[in-house]
Formats: C-alpha cells, sequence, structure tokens
C-alpha cells in the first residue's frame, strides 16, 4: 500500500510539472505597446534619480515608461536620447530618427549599463 501511494504521488508530481511546462510555453508573449506605461519621465529626471541611487533601479526594472528626450544618436534599429538611454525598437524603423530632435519613446526598461551609463530598454515604439 505504501509504495502504490508514493507511486500516485510520484506520478500527479510529474502530471503537474508537465501541465506546467505545457501553460508556460503557450503563454502569450508581453505585448508592451498595448500596456500602459507606469511612469512618464524626462531623460534628465531619471538621470538624476539612478546615478544617484544605483538600488533605486529595481523599481523600475521590467515596468514601461514614457521617456521624453532629445535624440543624440540613431539608427533604424535603436535610438539614443540625451547619451543616456539606450532604447531598441520594436520593429526596424524606415529611416532614422532624425538627430537633434525631441521625442517621446514609450519602452520596457531592461537593465542599466554601468560600464556605459546607460539605461537599457527594449521594444520601444514612438509615441505620439
Amino acid at each position: 500500500m505504501n509504495r502504490r501511494n508514493l507511486f500516485f504521488f510520484f506520478a500527479f508530481l510529474a502530471l503537474a510539472a508537465v501541465a506546467t511546462a505545457v501553460y508556460m510555453w503557450n503563454k502569450p508573449h508581453r505585448n508592451v505597446q498595448t500596456e500602459q506605461a507606469r511612469f512618464a519621465l524626462d531623460i534628465a529626471a531619471l538621470k538624476g534619480e539612478l546615478i544617484g541611487d544605483p538600488p533605486r533601479l529595481e523599481h523600475y526594472l521590467d515596468q514601461v515608461m514614457v521617456l521624453n528626450g532629445q535624440v543624440t544618436e540613431s539608427a533604424t534599429d535603436h535610438v539614443v536620447l540625451d547619451n543616456f538611454a539606450y532604447v531598441e525598437w520594436l520593429e526596424p524603423a524606415a529611416a532614422p530618427v532624425e538627430e537633434g530632435s525631441t521625442i517621446s519613446v514609450k519602452a520596457r526598461v531592461v537593465a542599466f549599463d554601468e560600464l556605459f551609463g546607460q539605461l537599457r530598454l527594449d521594444q520601444g515604439a514612438l509615441e505620439p
């Protein structure tokens, strides 16, 4: 009787593990552009906050935010705002954004690169 109960217990655990794996594998991807932004900040305010207190980054990680700033570098796959925020586009742009222009970008915060002193964001798109 004891072996039978042990067998059913492990069979149940295996079934639960398979069910969880199938659920996680087939879960729909996160769409940043349809989510509401949790933060809307200017680059200067964010820069002062993150440079002075690196642990503060945990508050912003994996969150959607709208950033306003001046374009200092631009390509079809990314843009750099105020030499601080490196934003990768969700889809490559037909033409780079004009450098020197001020834009608003909606994106997800990925990390802060201490070597380059840049905030990394992905799944970015221009905000109207």
